[in-house]
């Protein structure tokens, strides 16, 4: 259920991974963190533009959140699978998925810390749309 049967890669112990997708880290993740945290499901004011689910990259998959800071940060957290060119699905929390097409390849590889910049104005705007499908934070309330 939390495994993408086009996932191809492996754990560390060489085996199929046990999971490709990732929970939004908007929901019960790590409160240190700069977005929003929400616990409870009324907290979600439109539930159609929040997504819950996302397919991971592969060298991104590290734990069972996926965080996407808020505009105006630049960077990417983790990133979005697109093993299937350039496309990766996402859940949403009224319980519809979508398919998405990247307009930028992801790729952490070489990983060299969690936080990588995107890479160029088409890179931005995937980071720009998932930014938008996430809860906001409340300096963008506020706005």
């Amino acid at each position: 259920m939390f495994r993408c049967p086009g996932d191809k890669s492996a754990n560390k112990a060489g085996g199929p991974r046990t999971r490709s997708y990732s929970m939004n880290g908007n929901f019960g993740g790590r409160t240190s963190e700069v977005q929003r945290v929400v616990l409870r499901a009324s907290e979600v004011a439109n539930p159609t533009d929040v997504f819950v689910f996302i397919d991971e990259d592969a060298d991104s998959i590290d734990d069972a959140h996926f965080l996407v800071w808020p505009a105006p940060d630049k960077r990417w957290v983790n990133l979005p699978a697109g093993r299937h060119s350039q496309t990766g699905v996402l859940s949403f929390a009224d319980g519809h998925s979508e398919q998405w097409k990247w307009k930028y390849s992801k790729q952490f590889f070489p990983k060299t810390s969690y936080w990588k910049p995107t890479m160029n104005d088409a890179d931005l705007a995937d980071l720009r749309k998932l930014q938008n499908y996430t809860i906001p934070s409340v300096v963008q309330l506020i706005k």
